[in-house]
């Protein structure tokens, strides 16, 4: 492992990163400034260096918890609850330090608390939103260039509400994972029926009956036996 290194000085309540198209990582966050929540963004530079960080929100909005991910293209997208419902913007182009403006892949219509963003098994970004009654909304991006989506579809009703995460498996169907965030604190996944279906199983899996503070999804770079 490498020295740590220090990035840019900034306050953030909330973290995730990504790699770029070309291999660097970017960084966002949000955070509560000047009276609004804000996004953040910074991203690695040759030399090892760091970007300064970037108000992506420009406090035109309310926005926190984002989520990245890189689409079909190449271009890294960002998701985040802008308000109380779902905003995103991605790069343009490909790999560069510049967004679009911001915009909304259809309304959930609802106070949106959670989100996760996954890619199934056709490189299709799938986006699901959680509400505050704790029903599950999925989202899929059927065409980069066109922005065409499919439209929500409620794929749970009523669940607990908690941290959201979204990652395919070997056979290339996406797997949800929930922890639920008060009482038991349990972890818990709902998969896809098939390969790019619609449908996902009637039941949730248990994982881990024990209290988690936080949990993260990696996959096994381990190649199939037989």
């Amino acid at each position: 492992w490498s020295d740590w290194q220090p990035l840019p000085a900034r306050t953030l309540d909330v973290m995730t990163a990504a790699t770029n198209a070309d291999g660097t990582i970017t960084i966002a966050g949000s955070t509560f400034d000047n009276a609004v929540y804000r996004i953040f963004y910074t991203r690695q530079t040759p030399g090892s260096g760091w970007l300064p960080w970037v108000d992506t929100t420009k406090g035109e909005f309310d926005g926190v918890n984002p989520a990245l991910t890189l689409d079909a293209l190449g271009a890294l997208n960002i998701f985040a609850i802008g308000g109380s419902d779902v905003v995103y913007t991605r790069q343009v182009p490909a790999a560069a330090n510049t967004f679009a403006p911001w915009a909304a892949p259809f309304q959930v219509g609802k106070t949106v608390v959670e989100i996760a963003v996954g890619m199934d098994g056709d490189d299709d970004l799938v986006f699901v939103a959680e509400d505050e009654n704790g029903t599950i909304y999925a989202n899929t991006l059927l065409n980069v260039e066109m922005q065409q989506w499919s439209g929500w579809q409620i794929i749970w009703r009523n669940g607990g509400i908690g941290p959201l995460t979204l990652d395919y498996n070997a056979d290339g169907r996406l797997t949800l994972f929930l922890r639920h965030g008060t009482g038991d604190m349990s972890l818990w996944c709902l998969s896809q029926v098939t390969y790019n279906s619609t449908a996902w199983e009637a039941r949730w899996t248990l994982l881990s009956q024990s209290a988690l503070s936080a949990y993260r999804v990696v996959r096994d770079l381990t190649p199939p036996q037989g």
